[in-house]
């Protein structure tokens, strides 16, 4: 018996050294995973994504370059040596040239405290390369003056750079007043790039 889902497959990984526009090949029918994968410490990297024309486009904001890694729950090579899978109507849903998703988790060191700096970071080592799921992952709150009380309150986005995944500051604005609560992802989301290429 066979699924008759097609599962998260490798599609591939688009460069990227500024802010840009990657137009992916994808059909606006299928559903995408992109991850990020920074080129150094220093690195800080934004997507969104969406459609036009009937395929997928991803919107990079960084400050430094990197490399997106995308999936998509489609057949990326349909050439009829190997194994394949087909559902009930006789479409290929998944082959033996296809790369399914494989994603690891890692918990989050951020426990919703209140951080001393907006250069503060939360990286956890994974032993390997990796790149993390991207979007904003924690707010933080920097305590400026707690008899007034004035805060920076801002964003932090999900990177990864080396063996290493986790957080940076991404955006704030200073607030006066009560502070508004914590809110962090548990666990990072990565996957390792050696099986990816």
């Amino acid at each position: 018996m066979s699924p008759d889902v097609t599962p998260m497959n490798y599609v591939g990984k688009y460069r990227y050294t500024d802010n840009c526009i990657i137009q992916l090949s994808v059909p606006d029918t299928a559903n995408i995973m992109p991850f990020i994968r920074n080129d150094d410490v220093n690195g800080v990297t934004h997507l969104t994504w969406a459609t036009s024309g009937g395929k997928w486009y991803i919107n990079v904001n960084t400050s430094g370059a990197g490399w997106v890694y995308v999936f998509a729950n489609i057949v990326t090579v349909e050439h009829g040596i190997g194994l394949a899978v087909y559902d009930v109507n006789g479409r290929m849903i998944w082959n033996t040239d296809c790369l399914p998703l494989a994603i690891m988790t890692a918990p989050n060191p951020w426990d919703g405290s209140p951080i001393n700096s907006s250069s503060t970071v939360y990286d956890v080592n994974v032993g390997f390369p990796a790149a993390v799921m991207p979007g904003i992952c924690s707010n933080y709150l920097i305590v400026l003056n707690p008899q007034m009380p004035l805060y920076l309150y801002g964003s932090m986005v999900a990177r990864a750079y080396d063996n290493t995944v986790g957080a940076r500051v991404w955006n704030g604005q200073q607030i006066n007043g009560r502070p508004p609560l914590p809110k962090f992802r548990v666990n990072y989301i990565y996957i390792d790039t050696r099986l990816y290429p």
